[in-house]
């Protein structure tokens, strides 16, 4: 890791719709040493070469509950279980399985459901208060909302869904043991289906 002092990690942003300062400094410094919330340190790497080249590495585990890896906070294991994503070989196999879902004509059977999801979320973002949160808007409910049609989860649990994910994806915002319940509560959930 360098020498240069850590940067506080996450940035703070001025503001939901202003982009924080230290995303400027990234086109000089794209790799970045931070210290996360938990005061742990990691490396920001921002440029899609580098971002590659670590996700490539086979130095670099997926594994967040190794006792090395960083935490966003100290109460917190995002991906407690390494099932989720696992290290080659077995994320290798996973891979292989989840690619034959996603084929070409596969993903293009799927255009026009998403095209009529991102219409009705797009709508009722136009049609909602100003200013609008995209993310919060059209691309968090998208993805869940083509996740649960791939699993055929039914709309009147897509809700329930979401907050299944919403807490089993975050970094800071839920305690190990409420991710821990999530993800027992959607495994039980996919089981019984």
């Amino acid at each position: 890791m360098s020498s240069e002092q850590p940067v506080p990690y996450p940035f703070p942003r001025p503001s939901p719709l202003d982009v924080p300062a230290e995303l400027t400094d990234l086109r000089e410094r794209p790799v970045l040493p931070v210290v996360l919330p938990s005061g742990d340190r990691a490396v920001l790497v921002t440029r899609y070469e580098d971002v590659r080249s670590v996700l490539t590495d086979h130095r670099v585990s997926r594994n967040l509950n190794r006792p090395d890896a960083a935490r966003m906070t100290s109460n917190n294991k995002m991906f407690q279980d390494e099932r989720m994503d696992p290290d080659p070989p077995e994320h290798t196999r996973v891979r292989r399985l989840v690619m034959k879902a996603f084929t070409a004509t596969m993903v293009e059977n799927l255009r026009p459901k998403v095209q009529e999801i991102v219409d009705e979320l797009v709508t009722k973002m136009e049609n909602g208060p100003c200013p609008a949160d995209v993310s919060e808007a059209v691309a968090f409910p998208l993805s869940i909302r083509v996740i649960c049609d791939l699993l055929g989860v039914p709309a009147e649990d897509q809700d329930r869904f979401r907050g299944w994910t919403d807490r089993f994806l975050s970094t800071g915002k839920y305690s190990g043991p409420e991710i821990g319940a999530a993800m027992r509560e959607i495994s039980a959930y996919m089981g019984g289906r």
